[in-house]
């Protein structure tokens, strides 16, 4: 199986729409254990909060307010 063929198969798995047929040689698969320790992992998995506004605002006083970094080589200045 190729590797096109072989993530169209776990995203079927994943999105629990692969026929029963199917679902049982893959379970036989050496590979499938790996691969349902990393689905029970990852759905414990939590996104870190996200303020968009707040992001959005940061952006737009940046550009309102940008800060000038820059070093001067001139010893005396």
């Amino acid at each position: 199986m190729n590797s096109m063929e072989e993530n169209y198969q776990l995203a079927k798995w994943l999105a629990g729409e692969m026929p029963e047929d199917e679902l049982k040689a893959f379970k036989q698969t050496p590979e499938y254990a790996t691969y349902e320790k990393i689905a029970a992992y990852s759905s414990q998995l939590k996104a870190p909060d996200f303020d968009a506004d707040l992001l959005y605002q940061n952006t737009v006083n940046r550009k309102k307010n940008p800060q000038k970094s820059f070093l001067s080589i001139n010893p005396n200045g």
